[in-house]
């Protein structure tokens, strides 16, 4: 009994072993790819899966934390080894992909000019499916980026001394890998040329009524006026160029109205000058109106429709016309002087358009002049427009339909047709309809002038059917053809109902509805098709040809489906084969022999017309029966029997010698 019970404990004790191995488990990670230069964690979340007890340990002098961070130079797989209780050892790995990084590089010229002078940056970066950033480390020159692979950048640093920048380049490749490039630039440092109005609530701008004398008084704002040589002003409007060696403040009258440029040149001590553009203006706040005519009952298209702008006159050069449409046609703008009027064609109605000032149904034309002295609009409208319809059609329940069945329904199903009368638009049209030919149909509802459509019945045929649709705006024209089918009536013939195998009939397709409306379908089936194939055509041919290889009775039979459902005819078609025929053995004999010849005869389902047996040598010598009798052979030798039999298909023959 205690060993027995040893045993079992032991058993137990196996089972618990492989359970605890079973369920011993560490999971590397996932192969993954980096940038060289990266750094990556290795193992899973977590890596000991399972395991009573573990202990790990990693390759590549990894140690034995769970979670090793690695920054491999090359592609490397590293392995981690897991032992456990119960005997458990296992292991799992993971592959870090090191992806070639590019190499970013660029070189530029010129060095250690003057600030404002053009530098030029030439990539010459390695890598493939590159992008770029390059960053010029010059907040101040408001251009401080660019992300073409070369480039060029003027470089903006007031002073009399030198500046350095550094300049970086990051290039990124496909995979995402990046690379930076720095290079110093130097740059020395120029004048600042900077003027500013005495007028800080509208700084260079000036404005007054027509007629007023306009100047502008300028401080002298520069950083650099303790190394500045010289100051050269030109006002831009063809006066004499201010040039001394400093000034504080400036005035200067200017004897026209518009925008005017004042160019600024200071000379620094270190032989770098500085030039700047500063724009003036001196007008008044513009006028405009805007006229028209009859714009009441119009159609779409209209005619070229005239706008006159009016009261600009006294408006100063600079001035900017902006005309607008709520037709959803673009904006047109114009400067100073504006043309005499604005032409514009309204293409579509004006109904569910609300203008600028509430007309409901309407569209609107606007003008807004602007100056830096103010704006002003005018506003044309309303603009009243009606378009005729555009016409389409549908018809129920299709374009083929049954001739014994319900009415075709036609409907006037035209779009656009929007009659716009003072303000109040409606979508009434009237409609003609005609129906070509003029015979084979009846209205069955409605009438050929209704605007919504009709009914009509057809007797089978084509037809069109065209619709007129037209309000005052004018007509438009749609037409459909339509097919009356008459219910399928199947039928065919072929060229023979029986034959010889291998038979091919020719069939002829005479269905009453044959492709009427190009829309009929037919399905030619055989009952039983063993050894059936279709020669010319397939089964959903008109006409196709039909080859039986084998014998027997067959049903052809011809499905024909329309609008209207479908018609099923059939014919017998009967295939014989020439008849089959074998000898039955003869057994050798001794002396003189008697037999009685018999054979396996099949008649290929024809009938046999003809037996002929001969046996040379025997008495008799031939017969014409199917079983011959006794033949009789009266001496030695070697002798044959042979049956030939015949039927519609055509003569077998059979022997057999003894």
């Amino acid at each position: 009994m205690n060993r027995w019970l040893h045993i079992l404990l032991c058993l137990v004790a196996i089972c618990l072993a492989q359970t605890v191995l079973s369920q011993c488990e560490v999971d590397a990670g996932d192969d993954i790819s980096i940038c060289a230069g990266e750094t990556i964690t290795l193992g899973g979340s977590p890596t000991v899966v399972e395991g009573n007890n573990p202990v790990i340990k990693w390759d590549n002098v990894l140690g034995n934390g769970t979670n090793p961070t690695v920054t491999p130079a090359s592609t490397t797989t590293y392995t981690v080894q897991l032992s456990a209780d119960g005997g458990c050892n296992t292991s799992d790995e993971i592959t870090v992909t090191v992806l070639p990084g590019p190499t970013a590089d660029f070189s530029f010229n010129p060095n250690n000019n003057c600030a404002g002078t053009t530098v030029v940056f030439v990539n010459e970066s390695s890598g493939t499916d590159l992008s770029y950033s390059w960053d010029f480390d010059n907040p101040l020159s408001g251009n401080n980026s660019s992300s073409s692979a070369n480039t060029s950048h003027e470089f903006l640093a007031y002073g009399n001394g030198t500046a350095t920048f550094d300049v970086t380049l990051t290039v990124t490749d496909g995979n995402g890998c990046t690379d930076t490039h720095t290079e110093q630039v130097s740059v020395t440092e120029s004048p600042d040329p900077t003027i500013t109005d005495q007028d800080i609530f509208s700084p260079f701008v000036d404005c007054g009524p027509p007629g007023t004398s306009f100047e502008i008084t300028v401080n002298n704002s520069s950083t650099t006026q303790a190394t500045n040589t010289n100051y050269t002003i030109d006002w831009g409007d063809g006066s004499p160029v201010f040039s001394d060696a400093s000034f504080t403040t400036l005035t200067h009258p200017y004897a026209e109205s518009g925008f005017f440029t004042i160019e600024v040149i200071v000379d620094g001590q270190n032989g770098c000058s500085t030039t700047e553009e500063f724009e003036v203006f001196f007008g008044n706040n513009p006028s405009v109106a805007l006229g028209g005519g009859n714009t009441i009952g119009l159609c779409a298209p209209t005619e070229t429709l005239f706008f006159p702008i009016l009261n600009t006159e006294n408006n100063p050069p600079g001035t900017i016309y902006t005309v607008s449409y709520n037709d959803g046609s673009p904006n047109e703008v114009f400067t100073h002087p504006p043309p005499a009027a604005v032409e514009h064609v309204f293409n579509g109605s004006s109904c569910g358009v609300t203008s600028l000032g509430g007309f409901a149904n309407s569209f609107h034309v606007r003008i807004i002049a602007e100056n830096p002295c103010g704006q002003s609009s005018s506003t044309f409208e309303p603009v009243q427009t009606s378009s005729p319809p555009s016409a389409s059609m549908a018809v129920s329940p299709g374009t083929e339909w049954c001739s014994n069945q319900n009415s075709f329904t036609f409907s006037n199903t035209s779009t656009d047709a929007f009659f716009n009368n003072k303000g109040v638009c409606t979508s009434l049209m009237v409609a003609e309809w005609e129906i070509e030919p003029a015979t084979g149909w009846i209205v069955t509802g409605g009438t050929l002038n209704d605007a919504n459509g009709f009914s009509a019945s057809f007797d089978p045929g084509t037809y069109t059917v065209t619709m007129t649709a037209g309000n005052p705006c004018g007509d438009d024209v749609v037409s459909m053809e339509i097919c009356a089918t008459p219910p399928p009536e199947a039928l065919f013939d072929l060229n023979t109902n029986s034959g010889c195998a291998p038979l091919t009939l020719n069939t002829e397709n005479f269905s009453s509805s044959l492709q009427l409306c190009d829309n009929e379908t037919y399905f030619w089936e055989v009952f039983p098709n063993n050894g059936i194939g279709f020669s010319n055509g397939s089964n959903t041919s008109i006409d196709p040809d039909i080859t039986f290889s084998q014998e027997g009775t067959y049903t052809l039979q011809l499905s024909v489906t329309n609008a209207c459902g479908t018609d099923v005819y059939s014919e017998t078609v009967s295939v014989i084969e020439q008849p089959t025929v074998d000898v039955s053995d003869i057994f050798d004999f001794c002396e003189n022999a008697s037999i009685n010849p018999s054979a396996f005869i099949d008649n290929g389902g024809g009938t046999i017309s003809d037996y002929s047996w001969t046996f040379p040598g025997g008495t008799p010598a031939s017969s014409n029966t199917q079983n011959p009798g006794t033949i009789t052979f009266n001496y030695e030798g070697s002798f044959t029997a042979t049956l030939s039999v015949t039927n519609e298909c055509g003569t077998v023959t059979s022997s057999e010698s003894f």
